[in-house]
């Protein structure tokens, strides 16, 4: 374990029993977070270590003097540990006078101190300076302040409010990360607004889960930054990138909730980033348009309940674990315009069924693991048929005039649909996932429904046909509504 995050005993015990006492006080190492154990030592009121003293009064208050840099661990003729001894019940308030320019990293971290105040002279607050302050409920920052690293308030619980000063040129990443009381944040107009300056003066969740962030996305829906969507916030379960995007950042929206079960990638989007759409567990369907040149390492990888997926021409690779184990995948169409599929790409896909390769000198990587579908169909001759031969899965050869479903505007709607029924978009006379495909292809653009096709697709029969109608079907497919 790092050093810099165990406690081993420090400053002072007579103001434990008081003044006057010199007991010993039993710590509960739980009382002090998830990162600390602790030796129980005799505590004093008062001490120095090097260029820096302090005193602990009568009402709780510690105050810190002297010059240059805070370290967080110190060692002296009667103590040896950290400096964050505010054990829970004695130090309520912590005091940094000028001459302190830097506090280091997880200096006070898990104490219960209510209220800091930090001198103008200290420039940089590091890593985890005060995370895990739950009591914490006032900050004083100061002009002089330039630099707030990661996590330095971090799950400081009960901190409402903030005032950045002027001087302050950097936030790092979840540095007010996880203030689930953080309503106000006071920027200074040197900062640009957020998020413009990401990764010159913030990071993309130097204030994710917050009140105050939360806010944010209610009212603009998404997080964007150079066309880069980072962060976003779906609507009945669909969340639609905006077409005024190029790309989706690495873990843009993994690990999102029940909250997210249908994505639609419009025209425009050019890659999906590293980790994008990792582990959304509810997530049943994902449409990707032809302007995605990538889809990257990890991007949809365990999303286990992903049901219906639409790659349309125009994706020219899928790289390593994209679509691992994604459970319930039952086929999968790659388009001609694929030429590269990476190291198990489609690996524990415990249901695929089919996947059909349409590129026959696609590079698919070698390994038995990198499709895991019982049958890879593929034209004659092909890597594809290389590829299940070498590893013993089943090939079915592709007639050479047969037009394969790629995802693009090649699907053309049947005709002569007598009865129209509700939902049934391709006209098979069946509602199932393959109707929520073809409506999300023509939402996006990249396919065609005749007028029958339409009127099953307006599920809400309000003459249009839109995401609502999209956000209907999936609830009647997922059996959370029983009719449309």
């Amino acid at each position: 374990m790092n050093m810099k995050r165990i406690i081993a005993a420090v400053v002072t015990a007579s103001i434990i029993g008081g003044a006057a006492g010199s007991g010993m006080q039993m710590i509960n190492a739980e009382e002090l977070g998830p990162h600390f154990t602790v030796p129980h030592k005799e505590l004093k009121s008062s001490g120095s270590y090097d260029s820096v003293s302090w005193t602990i009064d009568e009402e709780g208050t510690l105050t810190i003097s002297g010059t240059g840099y805070l370290p967080n661990n110190f060692t002296g003729q009667d103590v040896y540990g950290h400096w964050f001894t505010c054990i829970p019940g004695s130090v309520k308030k912590i005091v940094i006078e000028e001459g302190i320019t830097e506090i280091a990293d997880h200096t006070f971290a898990s104490c219960n101190v209510v209220s800091v105040d930090i001198a103008s002279s200290v420039k940089y607050i590091d890593n985890g300076a005060f995370e895990y302050c739950t009591d914490l409920e006032t900050v004083n920052l100061h002009e002089g302040l330039e630099r707030i690293e990661n996590y330095a308030f971090e799950n400081c619980r009960s901190l409402e409010s903030i005032k950045l000063p002027e001087s302050v040129t950097y936030i790092g990443s979840r540095a007010f990360g996880i203030c689930n009381h953080l309503k106000e944040i006071s920027f200074p107009e040197s900062l640009p607004e957020f998020p413009e300056g990401i990764t010159e003066c913030y990071e993309k969740d130097s204030f994710i889960f917050t009140p105050w962030y939360e806010e944010y996305l209610e009212n603009n829906r998404f997080v964007i930054w150079n066309g880069v969507v980072l962060d976003g916030k779906p609507v009945n379960g669909v969340l639609e990138i905006p077409d005024t995007a190029t790309g989706i950042a690495e873990r843009a929206f993994a690990y999102y909730g029940e909250e997210l079960t249908t994505v639609i990638i419009p025209d425009g989007i050019t890659v999906i980033g590293e980790t994008a759409f990792r582990g959304c567990e509810s997530l049943t369907s994902v449409s990707i348009a032809g302007t995605v040149k990538e889809i990257k390492e990890d991007a949809f990888a365990y999303c286990k309940t992903l049901e219906s997926l639409t790659i349309s021409e125009g994706v020219e690779k899928i790289g390593r674990y994209a679509f691992n184990g994604c459970h319930k995948l039952t086929s999968v169409t790659v388009p001609a315009s694929t030429n590269s599929i990476d190291d198990r790409a489609f690996g524990e896909c415990r249901n695929l069924e089919t996947a059909t390769i349409l590129d026959p000198e696609c590079d698919i990587f070698m390994d038995q693991y990198t499709i895991t579908a019982n049958v890879i169909r593929g034209y004659k001759g092909s890597t594809a048929e290389k590829y299940a031969e070498t590893y013993g899965y089943k090939f079915e050869a592709i007639d050479e005039d047969e037009t394969a479903y790629t995802g693009s505007d090649e699907i053309t709607a049947k005709e002569n649909v007598s009865d129209c029924l509700k939902g049934d978009t391709t006209g098979d006379g069946i509602v199932d996932i393959s109707d929520i495909t073809m409506l999300s292809l023509y939402l996006l653009g990249d396919n065609s429904l005749d007028e029958n096709q339409q009127k099953a697709a307006d599920i809400d029969d309000n003459d249009k046909v839109d995401l609502a109608d999209l956000a209907r079907l999936m609830q009647y497919i997922s059996k959370k509504i029983e009719s449309l």
